[in-house]
């Protein structure tokens, strides 16, 4: 678009002060400890660098702004231009942030924060039937800026879930779209012709917070957290981040983490189909370049080797800043080994000692307890306690949440009855691995300049030492020497290979033996307990009616089967997590949090019953 069609097309932008009074910002924000706003369109950031303008002028403003932009595609980040194109008002620091930290243009959902995280910006890019169910339970305010023709029907729906909570702004008095927001019972007031029309809800209710799967909003802001290792101190972080107060039950001292290796590598999955898997550890892998990133972590791409075919299929359509098919040629260039290749490359993928980065992860507001083995989750009247072997209370707390690794299945839960997780999810099909990994010190020559996979894996720990892998797993006897050694023979086989040094002498050693936890469809476990009592109550209607919500332990939650993917799903967990308890925006679609869901497994056990 040519300067003087932008400079044009930001004349006809409604003047966001206006927008802003006629959804009742700021005076509806004033004394709230947080305020979401919705905006269907975007108008190149105007209306979010005016809003984010109003909240930091404002001394009663709220203490998070959460804003929430629908957009049909992609778009490049807002520019500097012509007066009119970028509201020259705002605040210049704000428009460099976003600008610097705008998503890549592929679809789905993506978090930008600023101020400290004070503020939060979630885009929903792609369809908009797809991205908002799992976006507007909790929403303060609705502001429509795009007066595009597909909108009516969507609007609709958005008014419908808006109507007993927020004021709604209409930049256009077209009647479709007024018809439309009315239809989901949003009523609009008269107003001046030309001016943004205010819409408010035809029945007026008092408003009740509640998450995007309709639990209570925890009254005190307290958590416990049984398990300190990756997942427990990424959902700490995040938590803590937002100010709640936080206790983590350490069963002995936190001496190592993520399988016992001294190095974890991120591993995003890409697919044809774009499957499940490969949407959630692109948006785990996107979420982890937020205030995760931190000096633990080391940014050196990740080198997935492949057939070349195979590698244009699966990276074809994406943007070469998140996946790159490459020849020979350049994986020699990009790992510094003259037989890598080819294969897809992840740019931003990453690396991280995991005790440096639990250690980085560290702040004021969690108190970490070691030497706390916790067997036993109780249910009280005021929330949730942690009790050890003993029976002895550790920690209590409104919320609590298990990331014990593989400790999760045998711990014991007690609210009515007294059921372990195994129990609770047995439809899970609980996987347990014993693997090994091992250590090689190398010559110069041998060391990579990324991550490498797809042959097993060698990641850098040091400037002389490469984990490499996999080893054996579940190994009967794990003294026996001979069949280590032969698996590490082979681990240094297949990486000289792609060294050009095979006869160079190395030196082996193995790792410790870590254990990793998954289930059986090799998707992580986040999100809310199912309600064993409650489910035998409710048996024959979850069967008759299979939109019915499975009902579940309030403030009773869950991070765990990470398998593999540890430094992915870590931050994944802690997001989503912190999103249900604050009641924030959800940083993935509907159909994503749905395959991560704990209770996933029941509802499938039901439909089997249910066709049988």
């Amino acid at each position: 678009m040519s300067a003087d069609a932008l400079h044009e097309a930001g004349a006809r932008a409604p003047d966001p002060k206006q927008l802003h009074s006629a959804c009742g910002v700021p005076h509806r924000w004033r004394g709230a400890a947080h305020f979401t706003l919705l905006e269907v369109g975007w108008q190149r950031g105007l209306n979010f660098l005016g809003t984010v303008q109003a909240w930091k002028a404002d001394p009663q403003r709220p203490t998070r702004l959460r804003y929430v932009a629908v957009l049909p595609a992609p778009l490049p980040a807002p520019q500097q231009g012509p007066a009119g194109v970028v509201n020259l008002d705002a605040d210049p620091t704000a428009l460099h942030a976003l600008r610097a930290r705008w998503p890549l243009p592929i679809e789905g959902i993506h978090r930008i924060e600023l101020e400290d995280g004070r503020v939060q910006l979630t885009l929903a890019v792609g369809d908009p039937h797809a991205t908002l169910p799992g976006l507007l339970e909790q929403i303060d305010a609705l502001l429509v800026s795009d007066d595009s023709p597909r909108l009516p029907k969507l609007l609709q729906r958005a008014a419908q879930l808006l109507a007993k909570q927020a004021q709604a702004a209409c930049a256009s008095d077209a009647s479709d779209m007024l018809q439309a927001l009315e239809a989901g019972g949003l009523v609009p007031e008269p107003g001046p012709t030309g001016a943004p029309v205010t819409l408010r809800p035809r029945e007026r209710s008092g408003r009740k917070q509640v998450s995007p799967q309709g639990w209570p909003a925890p009254l005190s802001r307290r958590a416990l957290i049984v398990g300190g290792a990756l997942a427990g101190s990424a959902v700490a972080y995040a938590l803590g981040r937002r100010g709640w107060q936080v206790d983590v039950l350490q069963d002995a001292p936190l001496t190592a983490a993520g399988s016992a290796q001294p190095v974890l590598a991120q591993h995003p999955s890409a697919s044809r189909d774009d499957a499940v898997l490969s949407r959630l550890t692109r948006a785990a892998l996107a979420l982890s370049l937020g205030p995760y990133d931190n000096a633990a972590m080391r940014r050196m791409g990740r080198l997935q080797c492949m057939d070349e075919h195979m590698a244009h299929a699966l990276s074809d359509g994406w943007p070469s800043a998140l996946i790159e098919p490459i020849d020979n040629r350049r994986a020699a260039a990009l790992s510094g080994l003259a037989g890598a290749g080819p294969g897809i490359w992840w740019p931003q993928a990453g690396c991280a000692d995991p005790m440096a980065l639990i250690d980085a992860w560290r702040i004021a507001a969690v108190t970490r307890h070691e030497n706390a083995p916790i067997c036993t989750v109780r249910q009280t009247a005021h929330g949730w306690q942690a009790l050890d072997a003993k029976g002895q209370v550790r920690a209590e707390a409104p919320v609590a949440i298990v990331a014990a690794g593989c400790g999760t299945p045998t711990l014991s839960v007690q609210a009515e009855a007294t059921h372990t997780i195994d129990a609770m999810l047995g439809a899970a099909g609980w996987q347990q691995r014993r693997a090994q990994s091992f250590i090689a010190q190398v010559p110069p020559s041998s060391m990579p300049a990324c991550i490498l996979g797809g042959h097993g894996h060698a990641v850098p720990i040091d400037a002389s030492h490469l984990l490499l892998g996999p080893g054996p797993e579940n190994v009967a006897d794990p003294g026996d020497m001979t069949s280590r050694q032969r698996a590490a023979q082979a681990a240094w086989a297949r990486h000289a290979g792609q060294a050009g040094d095979s006869n160079q002498p190395v030196s082996l050693r193995p790792a410790a033996w870590g254990a990793r936890l998954s289930c059986r469809d090799h998707l992580p476990l986040i999100g809310a307990l199912p309600d064993p009592a409650q489910l035998s109550r409710a048996r024959e209607s979850l069967m008759r009616n299979d939109r019915l919500p499975l009902p579940r332990l309030p403030g009773l939650w869950m991070a765990s089967a990470f398998g593999g993917r540890g430094l992915l799903w870590s931050v994944l967990a802690a997001e989503v997590l912190a999103a249900h308890l604050e009641v924030e925006p959800m940083p993935l679609t509907h159909d994503l949090m749905a395959a991560i869901d704990p209770a996933r497994f029941v509802r499938r056990a039901l439909r089997r019953t249910q066709s049988m």
